[in-house]
């Protein structure tokens, strides 16, 4: 969907401006969507690891002991279906299965992993919002933002994201993934995707 990226950078501001804000959060940092991407490093070792393309570059968002918290957004699936009886004949509906990946620090955030990850479910916005681009304000889109489940088992979420046997975080590290939806629905008449 046009605007995904926009609509995810819309959560993180949310989640800054709610449940992550405060000095206890002041050294983190949250990411847009990544894509898993094949990175050869230096040693001609091949890894599969999750990147953000910003400004064409490549942003390599790997758990990083820099940052006391650090999260990032994937896109893990999207259902399309037509909105037929609920309005507008060419509105089309939007399910983007969407997966939030964070990793913190508990002893310099003072918290534990099921109380952050209460923290980063209540900071997504819990009101229908619309969204529109400069260049083309006839494509309004409206949206509402679902929680899903959180994956508490770092082990699992680390090989997810990672394809990876090694399991290279510390013991006490904060791990887990959010699962989510974003539900947007967009007239398609209105919307040429060449604006976005």
């Amino acid at each position: 969907m046009p605007f995904l990226n926009n609509i995810v950078q819309t959560i993180n501001d949310n989640l800054r401006a709610t449940s992550l804000k405060g000095s206890r959060f002041h050294d983190s940092q949250l990411y847009c969507i990544a894509k898993p991407t094949l990175v050869t490093y230096k040693d001609d070792v091949t890894k599969l690891v999750p990147v953000i393309f910003s400004d064409l570059k490549e942003i390599d968002v790997t758990a990083d002991d820099q940052w006391d918290l650090m999260l990032y957004h994937r896109v893990i699936s999207c259902n399309y279906v037509e909105a037929r009886g609920f309005g507008n004949d060419n509105d089309i509906i939007e399910r983007a299965n969407m997966l939030m990946v964070v990793y913190a620090d508990p002893e310099r955030l003072n918290i534990n992993q099921e109380d952050l990850s209460f923290l980063c479910v209540a900071g997504l916005p819990a009101t229908r919002f619309n969204t529109t681009n400069a260049d083309n304000p006839n494509a309004n889109i409206t949206g509402v933002i679902i929680p899903g489940t959180v994956n508490h088992n770092s082990f699992q979420v680390f090989s997810g994201e990672y394809q990876s046997t090694g399991y290279p975080l510390k013991p006490q590290s904060i791990y887990f993934s959010v699962q989510y939806t974003i539900e947007t629905t967009a007239n398609r008449n209105c919307l040429n995707c060449f604006d976005c």
